[in-house]
């Protein structure tokens, strides 16, 4: 019997899975948020799956996911075998939690799985990985799991799945309780990133960041805002690299906070102290370098401080991901942002169409995020744009030209607020009815084509009638309530199909 209770949408991403499969798919990537319950979701597939006589692989590309996944399947019972270096061989297990590297040299000697769940899955278009999947071909069913199905030059991994499973949004996760609300300060960066070289991938060169982020005035502005903002809180800072990282615990300590910095080259009770250290107070500051950005669960962390830059969508939402775990007397996590990654990424709870194509490129470097929120000018924190004041302090953004223009079409007075500004905007909205009055407005207004899909959907998942009525009032074909998304997205499907003939 399964001991794992998964939450509703967890279950029914599970469902959505299985009928993936029945459907003719053999590659399933499956999508959610950091922090919404991935593992516990695959495993308990795995176990299903297990119970029914089949062999089960799990595949991870760090040392500290073999040991995750490990502890995970040892809490919920499944006994399970390693094929990983310095691990004993036991084969006849069904459950075998596998190293990328180790699999791939031991393709020939070990037995053949049903189903292979790949953690991580945004690598498994790479080198090591293709190796395997290429080797078993079509023979296995084929899960990959990740928060961020893009690489980090913004390649789809198309070539690898045939489908894509969609679990909540951050936003929505956000609104069950399942993670804590991120409350976001964008300060201005002290660091001149326009002269910094980018490698082959299109990331920033370590060694050239490093030089231009290792300064103590910018070091010194980020201890200054964590005792401005959140004195003791436990915290987490991302750095450029081992000696950045050193560096700015250092400066941590000077200030009278307790601060470690933790790496790959410390052994794995080392990291662990540290990390403990945050739940039970003996320290306040963990810096890092890449050791905690994927497969890492500190639940206790309420500030996550950003002093690396990166053009890494993934990583960007992996750091912040780390924070944004509820617990016990935990309503929000801080995040402050001294590099701008907001800019370029857009806000963590920022609608993302996420599609197995992958991203379109940006034209410029300097272009920033087509996004749904916005910064105060006075407290420096972030928030949704459709708000007349910020939430935080109070203060009312000046009302710009380019703001009056978004309400084309509408006659408005010289001294028009901006409440009235956007009084005028909802009620043009409310009153397009239709997917082609929506997108009658959006060619209005400038908005992406997505736009229109978005808010038709957000529609029809706030209704609360019955199916047949939900279906003659928008043009669906829902078969029950939770057929409503999939009936949204064939509806605009086919709007689409009708606008391209």
């Amino acid at each position: 019997m399964n001991t794992i209770q998964l939450r509703p949408y967890q279950l029914k991403s599970v469902s959505d899975i299985r009928d993936s499969y029945k459907g003719g798919n053999r590659k399933v990537l499956f999508v959610l948020p950091t922090g919404g319950g991935k593992t516990e979701a695959f495993i308990y597939m795995a176990i299903e799956a297990i119970g029914k006589g089949k062999r089960v692989y799990f595949l991870v590309h760090k040392k500290n996911l073999v040991n995750q996944i490990s502890e995970r399947c040892r809490r919920y019972g499944l006994k399970h075998g390693f094929i990983a270096g310095n691990r004993p061989k036991q084969y006849y297990l069904p459950a075998q939690v596998c190293s990328v590297q180790s699999l791939k040299n031991r393709l020939s000697e070990v037995p053949t799985p049903d189903l292979l769940i790949i953690d991580e899955a945004h690598h498994a278009n790479a080198g090591t990985w293709k190796d395997i999947l290429d080797f078993y071909g079509e023979k296995v069913y084929v899960l990959g799991v990740t928060a961020t199905p893009w690489r980090g030059d913004g390649q789809g991994l198309g070539d690898v799945f045939s489908d894509l499973v969609l679990g909540p949004l951050p936003a929505e996760l956000v609104q069950m309780g399942n993670l804590v609300m991120p409350e976001y300060y964008n300060f201005k960066p002290l660091a001149d990133f326009t002269k910094i070289k980018k490698d082959r991938n299109g990331e920033y060169k370590a060694d050239d960041l490093f030089k231009e982020m290792d300064k103590p005035a910018i070091t010194g502005n980020a201890v200054d805002e964590y005792k401005r903002l959140a004195p003791g809180e436990p915290a987490i800072y991302s750095c450029v690299n081992i000696k950045h990282s050193e560096n700015v615990a250092a400066a941590f300590n000077t200030a009278g906070f307790k601060a470690v910095a933790v790496h790959g080259n410390l052994e794995e009770h080392e990291v662990k102290a540290a990390f403990d250290g945050l739940a039970n107070g003996s320290l306040h500051v963990v810096t890092f370098c890449d050791l905690i950005s994927e497969g890492t669960d500190i639940p206790a962390v309420s500030v996550v401080g950003m002093l690396r830059r990166t053009m890494s969508l993934s990583l960007y939402l992996q750091i912040v991901g780390r924070g944004l775990r509820p617990m016990a007397g935990k309503n929000r996590c801080l995040i402050l942002d001294h590099v701008g990654n907001q800019k370029m990424h857009g806000h963590p709870l920022q609608t993302r169409e996420w599609t197995l194509e992958g991203m379109q490129k940006k034209k410029r470097d300097t272009e920033t995020f087509e996004t749904e929120y916005t910064d105060c000018t006075e407290c420096l924190r972030t928030y949704v744009k459709t708000e007349s004041k910020c939430p935080y302090c109070g203060a009312k953004p000046e009302i710009k030209i380019q703001q009056i223009e978004e309400v084309a079409g509408v006659a408005v007075k010289d001294n028009t607020t901006l409440d009235e500004l956007l009084k005028v905007k909802k009620s043009e909205q409310a009153q397009s009815k239709t997917l082609a009055d929506l997108w009658e407005l959006k060619n209005k207004r400038g908005h992406k084509d997505n736009w229109v899909y978005y808010i038709f959907e957000s529609r029809i998942l706030k209704e609360n009638g019955s199916i047949d009525w939900i279906n003659k009032k928008y043009g669906l074909d829902a078969a029950n309530q939770n057929d409503l998304k999939k009936a949204a997205k064939r509806a605009w499907n086919n709007f689409l199909k009708s606008k391209k003939n």
